[in-house]
């Protein structure tokens, strides 16, 4: 084969692999804004306390609790 179009040939692999990165790491950015939107309006919501800490419900599980964590 001639050398030039080896050359070219790994040029457009490359070129390819590297778009094929590109999409990947956009489309992992894009669901992981789609997730942190959905918290956010589901914690908006009333749903969960905003800073994500909760009081456990029972009193077992607030004796479990670490000490120096008081909820």
């Amino acid at each position: 084969m001639n050398a030039d179009l080896m050359i070219t040939m790994a040029f457009c692999l490359h070129v390819l692999v590297g778009s094929l990165a590109v999409g990947v790491l956009a489309a992992k950015s894009i669901r992981d804004d789609n997730a942190k939107e959905a918290d956010a309006k589901r914690r908006a919501a009333g749903c969960e306390v905003a800073d994500g800490s909760r009081r456990p419900r029972s009193k077992r599980l607030q004796a479990e609790l670490p000490t120096g964590v008081s909820k």
